[in-house]
C-alpha cells in the first residue's frame, strides 16, 4: 500500500479503527469485554494543546450530515439524552482520543473499570487522523499490527455460512473494542486488521 494511504488508516492512531459491523469508528481498548471510563465533551474550538498525563492521544476526522454522533456500546441505539459530540450542528469534526491504562488488564474480562478515555471534539476542516501519543504497549502494538497488515494487502474478512455465523464471527472479531463512533455518514474509513491465523 502506498505510504499516503498507511498514512491515512484509522488503526495507526493505535486508539481507533473501522468499525467492522457498520459505518462508524470504534474506540480501541486493552480489555477484551468490561467497563471503561469515558468522558466526553463538545467544545466550540480547538484546544490550545494536548493535555498531559495520558499514554495515548489521537486525532481524526468525520463528517457529520444529520447525526448525532455518539459514542455508543456495539448494539446501542442512538438515545436522544446521551451526550453528543457533533453539538455544533451538521458540518466537519475534528475528534481527538485520549487514552491511559490500556495496558492494565490487557485481553482481560473485567467487572471493574482499570482503563480511562476522554473524547473531544470540535469544528474543523477535515485532515489526516494523527498520533499525538503512543506510549502504552496496546497502543504500540495496534500500530505495529495495522502496518503489517496493510503492507500485506490484508483486507477485514468475515467468511460464515449463514447470517446467524456472520454476526457470532464478526463479534468474536472485533475483539477490544467496546464502543463505537457512529455518524449518519463518517468519511474517513479504514481496514481493520483481522485476527491473525496460524498457517494449517
Amino acid at each position: 500500500m502506498p505510504p499516503s494511504q498507511l498514512k491515512a488508516c484509522l488503526g495507526l492512531t493505535g486508539l481507533v479503527a473501522e468499525e467492522p459491523l457498520g459505518p462508524g469508528v470504534q474506540l480501541v481498548t486493552g480489555v477484551a469485554a468490561g467497563p471503561v471510563t469515558i468522558t466526553l465533551d463538545s467544545l466550540p474550538a480547538a484546544p490550545a494543546r494536548p493535555e498531559t498525563g495520558w499514554e495515548d492521544i489521537a486525532e481524526f476526522s468525520v463528517e457529520v450530515r444529520d447525526g448525532p454522533l455518539q459514542l455508543l456500546g456495539h448494539f446501542d441505539d442512538p438515545e436522544a439524552s446521551a451526550p453528543r459530540l457533533d453539538e455544533q450542528g451538521a458540518g466537519t469534526y475534528r475528534i481527538r482520543v485520549y487514552g491511559r491504562g490500556r495496558d492494565t488488564a490487557y485481553d482481560a474480562t473485567l467487572s471493574e473499570p482499570t482503563e480511562e478515555y476522554l473524547v473531544i471534539s470540535w469544528l474543523a476542516p477535515a485532515a489526516a487522523p494523527q498520533t499525538i501519543a503512543a506510549g502504552s504497549t496496546t497502543s504500540a502494538g495496534w500500530i505495529e499490527s495495522t502496518r503489517h497488515h496493510l503492507e500485506r494487502g490484508t483486507t477485514w474478512k468475515v467468511e460464515t455460512g449463514g447470517p446467524a455465523e456472520a454476526g457470532l464471527a464478526a463479534r468474536e472479531q472485533r475483539s477490544r473494542a467496546e464502543s463505537s463512533l457512529r455518524a449518519a455518514a463518517a468519511k474517513d474509513t479504514a481496514p481493520r486488521p483481522p485476527t491473525e491465523t496460524p498457517p494449517n
